[in-house]
């Protein structure tokens, strides 16, 4: 039972503080007027609002609402156009059965240094809290950033962390039963590590172009540029695998660098018609589109 009292105006009732999906949870305002009422949560609400009945002792209004999904609302009580004392009241609706609903991603929570900040290089952590969604739930999350992270679990379906390789805005989107949670998608600012020697590579801004991308001829050179002028430091690595042994002349990948532009091209020739799959890598990482695969015929 939630009551608030301030001057003339009240609001008393169970429907304030909690209720159930499906139901008519109830309240009452009374020695108000000219009330309306807003709910905002996981489910829209019906609301039904009725004059108290000339039997009570109490002059004011009966309200009902029925919603169709557990979870947190917002219930606020505007009378004559003002917030009565209290408003808005917080209320946890639970399943039919009492129980808080399986699933429920508005109650999953997230803490931790590594949802805010970190260092390249070094392991950020955080913690997710599912203990209040209810059971059944499924969790899944992806970072996205200026090179590539991977996330992974280092306590069992609580702790996780990261070890970002470039500096900048990070983006970490974590979805319970495929809905977003509260404030996802996380940015976190990643900082450079002020004991770093060695420049960073960033491989996401590599870029391919030439023919030899769309495809090629059987005992032609089969050639492509590799853009690097915005890739920072990093080495280049292709490899190129045919459709059998021996499908490459002499077994080799050409790469002639050309340090004035930041730029390589790279040539092979195809002795077999079918396809060859090309990954290119700058700082050990695919850079895009890689790996791509060119029909020879």
């Amino acid at each position: 039972m939630c009551q608030t009292d301030l001057g003339d105006i009240s609001a008393s009732g169970p429907g304030l503080s909690s209720g159930n999906v499906n139901h008519q949870n109830q309240f009452k305002v009374v020695n108000a007027t000219e009330i309306a009422v807003d709910i905002t949560g996981p489910s829209r609400a019906e609301i039904f609002i009725d004059a108290l009945p000339p039997s009570s002792d109490e002059t004011g209004f009966h309200i009902e609402y029925k919603v169709t999904a557990a979870g947190e609302y917002l219930i606020t009580i505007n009378d004559k156009g003002k917030a009565i004392p209290g408003s808005p009241f917080k209320t946890i609706i639970q399943d039919g059965e009492g129980r808080k609903k399986a699933g429920d991603h508005t109650r999953v929570k997230v803490v931790g240094p590594g949802m805010v900040t970190g260092v390249v290089g070094k392991p950020a952590r955080f913690y997710v809290d599912c203990q209040h969604a209810g059971g059944g739930g499924k969790l899944n999350m992806r970072l996205v950033g200026p090179a590539k992270a991977q996330l992974r679990e280092v306590e069992s379906g609580y702790g996780f962390e990261y070890i970002p390789a470039a500096p900048g805005k990070h983006l970490i989107y974590i979805t319970f039963n495929d809905q977003p949670i509260p404030d996802s998608p996380f940015a976190v600012n990643i900082k450079e590590d002020p004991e770093r020697q060695e420049p960073y590579g960033y491989p996401r801004k590599v870029v391919l172009d030439g023919d030899g991308l769309h495809g090629g001829a059987v005992g032609k050179p089969v050639w492509f540029n590799v853009l690097m002028a915005e890739a920072g430091a990093g080495e280049l690595k292709v490899n190129v695998t045919g459709p059998d042994h021996g499908a490459i002349r002499d077994g080799v990948v050409g790469i002639t660098n050309d340090p004035r532009s930041c730029s390589a091209r790279v040539t092979f020739e195809p002795l077999r018609s079918g396809h060859y799959k090309v990954d290119v890598k700058f700082a050990n990482e695919n850079v895009p589109r890689s790996p791509f695969v060119v029909f020879v015929n």
